[in-house]
């Protein structure tokens, strides 16, 4: 039932869409709450992974992964621009 709701193009009108069921002493009954998240972890795993269309083709990881050339090490020195190990970013 959720794939149909989720795959349907065609919205529900808002009072016949289905609200999230109520589990009355959810403590209690933990099987149910654990099927409902089975549930809705294979609905996500049966969408198809997002998609992106570039305007322009990407470049080549080669390309990008070659030594800059030594003017422009000298113009990043020159001009105070660090690179490097030491360059402080945020990866995550």
């Amino acid at each position: 039932e959720m794939q149909l709701r989720s795959n349907s193009k065609v919205r529900l009108r808002r009072e016949q869409d289905k609200a999230i069921p109520c589990i009355e002493n959810a403590d209690k009954k933990t099987e149910r709450i654990t099927q409902w998240i089975d549930n809705i972890d294979e609905l996500h795993a049966s969408r198809p992974a997002p998609s992106v269309s570039y305007s322009h083709p990407m470049p080549d990881m080669n390309d990008l992964m070659r030594v800059w050339p030594e003017d422009f090490e000298q113009y990043l020195a020159k001009h105070g621009i660090q690179f490097g190990a030491d360059l402080d970013v945020d990866l995550a």
